[in-house]
C-alpha cells in the first residue's frame, strides 16, 4: 500500500464517523488529504460499506 501521512487511527476515525460528518466537515477533510491519503480512506470506506 502507498504511503500515507494520516496515520491508521486516523483513517479507521474517519471511516467510523463518515455517516455523521457534515458537508463543511467532510470538505475540510478532503482538502487537507493527499492522494495517497484519499486511496486509503477510499479502500476503508470500500471495505466497510460495500
Amino acid at each position: 500500500m502507498a504511503e500515507t501521512c494520516m496515520s491508521e487511527s486516523e483513517v479507521e476515525n474517519f471511516v467510523d464517523n463518515f455517516k455523521g460528518m457534515l458537508w463543511d466537515e467532510l470538505d475540510d477533510a478532503l482538502n487537507c488529504m493527499s492522494p495517497e491519503d484519499m486511496v486509503a480512506v477510499i479502500l476503508a470506506l470500500k471495505k466497510r460499506f460495500g
